[in-house]
């Protein structure tokens, strides 16, 4: 999801999806801790991915597609009391791209569906904003 929402905008006007969420949707806070151990909290919605409530971190979960079939999105949950259990396409991912089954509290970042407060993420690599940005001339 880009930083402005496009995608799910897109998919809310075209039917598919979630629906976009009003200004009158709760707010709840997630807490992302990072590869280097620092621990950040960001407010999000009910309904948003992972993936999607990373982006208002400053360097956010690092994804190898825009459609979630890569399957390199990887956290690991530690608290999970408003989460969405994990779906079929999901497990399907996992199972095909990594030819396994998924471990206990192993989650792709871009399908798990955020439902309420209580969800705390260990997130295994974030963006290298030094890759993205290239050399400086």
């Amino acid at each position: 999801m880009s930083r402005f929402g496009l995608r799910k905008r897109l998919k809310a006007r075209l039917g598919r999806g979630v629906e976009e969420t009003g200004p009158t949707s709760e707010r709840f806070s997630v807490v992302f801790e990072l590869p280097d151990g620092e621990r950040k909290t960001v407010e999000t919605e009910a309904h948003y991915t992972l993936h999607m409530a990373s982006q208002m971190l400053e360097t956010p979960i690092e994804a190898g597609c825009p459609d979630g079939h890569c399957g390199g999105c990887f956290v690991d949950i530690l608290t999970d009391t408003g989460m969405q259990a994990m779906n079929e396409k999901e497990l399907t991912v996992i199972r095909e791209k990594h030819e396994r089954e998924p471990k206990a509290g192993e989650r792709l970042a871009c399908h798990a569906r955020l439902l309420g407060p209580g969800v705390e993420v260990r997130v295994r690599e974030v963006w290298n904003l030094e890759d993205i940005r290239g050399e400086e001339t």
